[in-house]
């Protein structure tokens, strides 16, 4: 602006950014390195910098402010609040998408035993009618058939226990005056531009898809591609602040 002067050098693989009043024979001010400004207001009172671990606010170009670590900024609205979003997006346990509807069925089965269906019918013999005992082949493999694809499920239930993925999503915050706080901890991290006050921003709402059916898959992973082709389904768009 017309009083101060802001600059950035690059050295040896780092940016420096500096600070000077226009007055030519004042000495220049080192404020960070290794990192770079991504918003500052017009009278430059306040630079809003991606620092190494965190978002720092620079203050009247002195004092460093904190505001997180592992986070990625969005934007900073007309009133100052900076909104960003945590870095690692939030997981989703597969199993917690999927609706056993088999759990009864696999629960109540057991492995076929050839005894269970042999049959005793009548038969004409010489001598008249005689019992004689059959084996219902044809019920026994499809019984083993059965019994298999339970197993199946068995081992896809394990897996679903502990198979997890990125959701897509990840915790909105907004930081304003010293104060933190949660906006929404589903937003999709790719943010609407802020206009006024106010944030657009993508939402995943995990709650409105419907579940899958363990009878309809054939692995845990399975879940995740289903999720990722139904995830603009749950998405809307909401708007935080004034």
């Amino acid at each position: 602006n017309e009083k101060s002067l802001v600059w950035c050098e690059y050295r040896d693989d780092t940016y420096y950014w500096y600070y000077r009043p226009m007055d030519l024979s004042a000495d220049e001010i080192k404020l960070f390195e290794d990192g770079h400004v991504f918003y500052f207001t017009d009278d430059l009172q306040k630079l809003y910098a991606l620092i190494e671990d965190g978002i720092y606010i620079i203050n009247n170009m002195g004092e460093k402010e904190k505001v997180a670590s592992d986070v990625v900024p969005i934007n900073v609205s007309d009133d100052g609040t900076l909104y960003y979003t945590q870095k690692e997006e939030a997981a989703i346990l597969a199993s917690d998408l999927v609706n056993d509807d088999m759990a009864a069925t696999d629960a109540a089965m057991k492995e076929p035993v050839e005894e269970d269906f042999v049959k005793t019918e009548l038969k004409n013999g010489s001598d008249g009618l005689e019992k004689v005992e059959e084996t219902d082949w044809d019920a026994y493999y499809e019984a083993w058939d059965a019994y298999y694809e339970k197993q199946d499920r068995d081992e896809i239930r394990e897996e679903l226990s502990t198979y997890t993925f990125d959701s897509g999503a990840a915790a909105l915050y907004a930081y304003k005056d010293g104060q933190e706080t949660l906006i929404d901890e589903n937003a999709v991290a790719y943010t609407s531009a802020v206009s006024g006050n106010a944030i657009a921003y993508e939402r995943i709402d995990v709650g409105m898809m419907p579940k899958i059916n363990i009878s309809e898959i054939y692995y845990a992973g399975e879940v995740e591609d289903i999720y990722n082709e139904k995830i603009e389904d749950v998405t809307e768009t909401w708007i935080a602040g004034d």
